[in-house]
């Protein structure tokens, strides 16, 4: 399988996990005035691709701004209100966004965390640094 079409399948992939857990989440928390989950995803990335499951349900919250360094950033207090608030959360994980991690366990204690790099189907591949010398 090429890269291609392996990152392809990724995302369809996270496409598909994205959407069942915002239903799920969604049935969990029906009311009667059918509110949307508050969701937050970490990095713009994974923020478009959650708009994208939600089009139509809701808006989730972006925790990472764009052009931040995801590796050691400071949250504002929005942000952290985004955490405290959401129902679920979609982050990559502890390895890209590690002062995440801490954050998650307690701003977000009672919300469903989905770690991206640790769900089925995802592919890691090892870092190249020959990536950096180009």
């Amino acid at each position: 399988m090429s890269i291609r079409s392996s990152r392809v399948a990724n995302r369809a992939t996270l496409r598909r996990l994205i959407a069942l857990s915002v239903l799920s989440v969604s049935a969990l928390l029906t009311t009667p005035a059918q509110s949307a989950p508050r969701v937050a995803a970490d990095i713009p990335p994974v923020h478009s691709l959650v708009a994208q499951v939600m089009e139509g349900v809701g808006e989730p919250e972006l925790v990472i701004q764009r052009g931040a360094s995801p590796h050691d950033y400071a949250l504002r207090p929005s942000e952290a209100a985004a955490l405290e608030q959401a129902d679920i959360v979609f982050w990559t994980s502890a390895e890209l966004t590690p002062w995440l991690d801490r954050s998650l366990q307690t701003l977000a204690a009672n919300a469903t965390q989905i770690q991206l790099i640790e769900s089925r189907g995802t592919t890691r591949y090892a870092f190249r640094e020959a990536f950096l010398d180009t």
